[in-house]
């Protein structure tokens, strides 16, 4: 099985979505990955609801940062809803981070075609010649991480920052320009 280490932690890599679902009457935060091979469900979500957890052999979930953490368990059939969508499916028992659930390859396969704007967030697909369509939630994207933030990821033996660099043209007012030392200016 296959998660990346970002997904793992409720970080928003690129390609994924962020959104809202219900299982029962609990509120969970859904990530759809399409670089998890299966889906998961976190190990407090299972305690918390007190859902049947079917043993399973214990199994190796690899992290995109080639860490391994074992881990046992799933939970058959778990009935969640995004929106006006209902979604039945196996969850795999994994201590993921800052989401409750995890929609991988293996759901993600089942859909067939899928349109998914990624700017806007909308996924639309056909099943059984009825038109679906679940939206994101742009807000729970990609969002800037304080340095304070990162020390609360413990969870994971090995954790990584990636850091996106650009080019930032100068734009700064001349008048400001002016006011700058020498020094500044550099």
């Amino acid at each position: 099985m296959e998660l990346s280490a970002c997904s793992a932690e409720g970080l928003t890599p690129p390609k994924t979505m962020k959104l809202t679902g219900l299982i029962g009457e609990r509120r969970v935060v859904v990530l759809i990955d399409s670089g998890a091979s299966h889906n998961f469900i976190s190990q407090r979500v299972v305690e918390e609801l007190r859902l049947l957890v079917a043993e399973t052999p214990t199994y190796a979930v690899s992290l995109g940062d080639g860490c391994k953490k074992w881990t046992s368990g799933c939970c058959e059939k778990v009935e969640l809803k995004l929106g006006n969508v209902k979604v039945e499916e196996d969850m795999y028992v994994f201590d993921l981070g800052g989401v409750d659930l995890i929609l991988g390859i293996a759901w993600l396969a089942k859909l067939g075609e899928v349109v998914i704007n990624w700017r806007e967030m909308p996924m639309q697909y056909v099943v059984d010649g009825e038109k679906r369509k679940i939206s994101g939630d742009p807000a729970m994207a990609r969002q800037l991480v304080e340095p304070g933030t990162l020390t609360k990821i413990t969870d994971v033996e090995s954790w990584f920052l990636v850091w996106e660099l650009c080019i930032v043209e100068p734009g700064v007012d001349g008048d400001v320009m002016d006011e700058l030392t020498e020094q500044q200016q550099v």
